[in-house]
């Protein structure tokens, strides 16, 4: 679903744990610093600007609309945002409810 006044990407339970397992284990910059939240609206937040975790911009997700062949590459970093408070970086990968 795709909702115009979405600040991120929400993801249902068993999909938001697989992408923060995916964050943990495919890159170390990320790994050792990254703190999700699984509570409902919660997301994933790093101690340093956004601009440190060049990685963000490698990883995309492949956005396709079902009976397309064309699809859309949006990369992880768009979902990254610099927490003026407190000069981490938010990443807007929201974990949803499971139904």
């Amino acid at each position: 679903m795709i909702v115009a006044n979405a600040r991120g990407l929400g993801l249902n339970d068993y999909l938001w744990k697989q992408m923060v397992n995916l964050l943990h284990y495919t890159d170390a910059t990320v790994q050792s610093d990254i703190q999700c939240s699984s509570s409902l609206d919660g997301l994933c937040h790093l101690s340093q600007s956004c601009a440190t975790y060049t990685n963000l911009w490698a990883y995309s997700f492949k956005l396709q609309i079902a009976g397309q062949s064309n699809y859309l590459n949006v990369p992880l970093g768009a979902f990254a945002v610099n927490n003026a408070t407190s000069g981490g970086c938010d990443l807007y990968i929201e974990y949803l409810q499971s139904n």
